[in-house]
């Protein structure tokens, strides 16, 4: 977070500038009451499994998610079709078809 407002706005924050916290439904978002003259704080998603976190954050008029899966845990063709659009499969088959 601190990053991006970096990035964004030019201004360094502190870790206790900026609250993460969740809505009623567990979706992380930036409490940024205090940073309101900075513009709208950016949207963000969390991902965590087997004690390992990742995060993105994006421009606030944009709707983000991430997810983070352990390998192992469902076969890779099942995995790409629950995941992937249409284009993306294609593309995955099509470098797949390189090798």
């Amino acid at each position: 977070m601190r990053c991006w407002y970096w990035q964004h706005s030019g201004v360094l924050l502190l870790p206790s500038d900026v609250d993460i916290v969740v809505d009623e439904s567990g979706k992380p978002y930036v409490a940024a009451r205090m940073l309101a003259e900075l513009g709208p704080p950016p949207r963000i998603s969390l991902s965590h499994v087997e004690g390992l976190t990742i995060a993105v954050a994006g421009p606030p008029e944009y709707s983000i998610g991430i997810d983070m899966q352990m390998t192992g845990r469902m076969k890779t063709a099942d995995f790409i079709q629950s995941a992937l659009n249409l284009q993306e499969r294609e593309k995955v088959e099509f470098l797949a078809g390189d090798k």
